[in-house]
């Protein structure tokens, strides 16, 4: 089995399967993640929750219907009448309707008709009915629109800040997945050089035997280039291991389980970003850079999301800071009532259409008074002391980001730099190494400077890939603390199932505040 017999056998063995298999592309398994990964899966079933609350909380501007019918029959005895009873049967409808509106002003508008028959004063069956408006109007507690609705604002708010939660989710797993990824390219680049590293190590002892048989070395020393092989040999074993700890890791940022199919092994994986790809023009400017660390905390979803938490906390506290301990409710009513008689079963509803003259109409005045004042006060600690924690972590949470962004910002310049040094000193290097494998093939050095610079040359390789890994993490970090990774959130409606992201916004530098 040649060396890339083992490379192939390598990918293939972790290999991925799910409702969709992973086809190997960093958009993928990106995708992936957005639609499989537990986290999102949980920030998405919070939303619900949200909808939920709000949907509670206008529970009490629901209009209530209420309809009813009762029948009873009842024998009243008569005393010193041997025995006799007064047989009575009533029939009752009623219907109505209960608004609260915002204003905290309270609608009943209610009907009801009796229809009450007896053996000795109703003898002829009369039905009554009774029509009648009522309204309740707040004066102290309950009254006002800010008050009232002040639980719906606040679940509304909530609602905003865990569809922004959300977003703030699908991008700390969107980072987590590509991060993996591109650990994935570099145990796999790796793995080649591994590789490499170990065909050199085989062709030095093949060369050495050829020498050792034509007597021009000594038979001891195939012992040192047989050592040096097995040594590669090693670092080639646990490039492998490495790689599959990387197709591990990859999987568990998708939330993608593994099974033994070489059906399902991915086609191929993404090239690291090259920075002239990257759109860095601007990495160096630091008004543009100023103008994009600026705007990172208006972009970033969390603190969007920490902000609408404010919001509705600040609500509730005002509500309960408004709103009146003592209770004073005026009510009034205003209908008719009708009366037939003769009548029985629904003809009953007939006495609707026979009002009296006169309207009826009635007032009244209540007054409650707690001593203690206790629910009140305790509702406004509680309020108060909520809003200012709410503050508190918004302020830690704007401070923290904007010193994770300057952070992050330094750290992509260094991987930069780090790039850019590790590519010249790779090819320097490689030519350092052919310059020294013609010079011992010449006998003009030793073995000990062959395998160094060998040695060397695997190393400054090692270096490139690890400075390629580097940037190509900075670049989707500084992304994600600046709040450019993912597109801005849709207005409104928020759509659980849209796709928040654009696929270069993955290996590209953001170029102002909109970008």
């Amino acid at each position: 089995m040649n060396r890339h017999s083992i490379l192939a056998l390598t990918l293939v063995l972790p290999c991925w399967a799910s409702a969709q298999v992973f086809s190997g592309s960093l958009l993928d398994a990106v995708q992936l993640t957005l639609r499989q990964e537990s986290s999102v899966a949980v920030g998405r079933q919070q939303v619900v929750a949200s909808q939920g609350q709000l949907l509670s909380a206008r529970a009490p501007f629901d209009t209530l219907w209420s309809a009813g019918i009762s029948q009873q029959r009842s024998y009243t005895p008569i005393p010193a009448s041997g025995g006799a009873a007064i047989s009575a049967s009533q029939l009752s409808y009623s219907a109505g309707v209960s608004q609260l509106l915002e204003s905290g002003v309270v609608l009943t508008p209610r009907l009801s008709v009796d229809n009450i028959r007896d053996d000795a004063t109703n003898t002829s069956g009369p039905s009554t009915s009774n029509v009648a408006l009522n309204v309740l109007i707040p004066l102290r507690k309950g009254a006002g629109s800010e008050v009232t609705m002040a639980p719906v604002t606040a679940a509304t708010l909530v609602l905003q800040a865990s569809r922004s939660s959300l977003r703030h989710t699908q991008g700390q797993a969107v980072v987590r997945t590509v991060c993996a990824y591109w650990d994935l390219v570099a145990a796999r680049q790796n793995l080649e050089l591994a590789l490499q590293a170990e065909a050199r190590a085989d062709e030095l002892l093949a060369n050495a035997r050829k020498l050792a048989r034509a007597d021009e070395i000594p038979k001891a020393d195939l012992l040192k280039y047989e050592v040096r092989l097995v040594a590669q040999e090693s670092d080639r074993l646990n490039a492998t291991l490495q790689l599959n700890q990387a197709w591990q890791a990859l999987s568990q940022a998708m939330n993608v389980p593994i099974r033994s199919n070489a059906d399902a092994a991915p086609r191929g994986l993404d090239a690291f970003p090259k920075p002239q790809d990257a759109r860095l023009a601007r990495l160096d400017d630091s008004v543009a850079m100023d103008r994009i660390l600026a705007g990172s905390t208006e972009r970033r979803a969390d603190i969007r999301g920490a902000e609408e938490q404010l919001r509705a906390a600040n609500t509730l506290a005002d509500a309960a800071r408004r709103n009146s301990a003592t209770q004073l409710d005026l009510g009034f009513s205003v209908g008719y009532s009708g009366m037939v008689e003769g009548r029985a079963g629904l003809d009953t509803l007939r006495a609707l259409g026979q009002p009296a003259r006169g309207a009826n109409l009635g007032v009244t005045l209540t007054y409650t008074l707690p001593s203690g004042n206790f629910e009140r006060n305790g509702l406004i600690l509680q309020r108060d002391a909520a809003a200012q924690q709410a503050q508190t972590d918004l302020d830690a949470l704007r401070l923290r980001a904007m010193s994770d962004a300057q952070t992050q910002l330094a750290s992509l310049r260094s991987s930069v730099a780090k790039l850019d040094k590790s590519s010249a000193q790779l090819r320097l290097q490689a030519n350092i190494y052919e310059n020294e494998k013609r010079s011992y093939q010449a006998g003009l050095s030793t073995l000990l400077d062959l395998f160094t610079t060998e040695s060397q040359l695997t190393a400054y390789q090692s270096g490139w890939v690890q400075a390629q890994r580097s940037f190509a993490q900075a670049l989707v970090l500084f992304r994600f603390q600046t709040g450019s990774l993912l597109l801005p959130e849709a207005g409104g409606g928020g759509n659980l199932d849209e796709n928040p992201l654009q696929a270069e916004r993955l290996t590209t530098l953001p170029q102002d505040i909109y970008n």
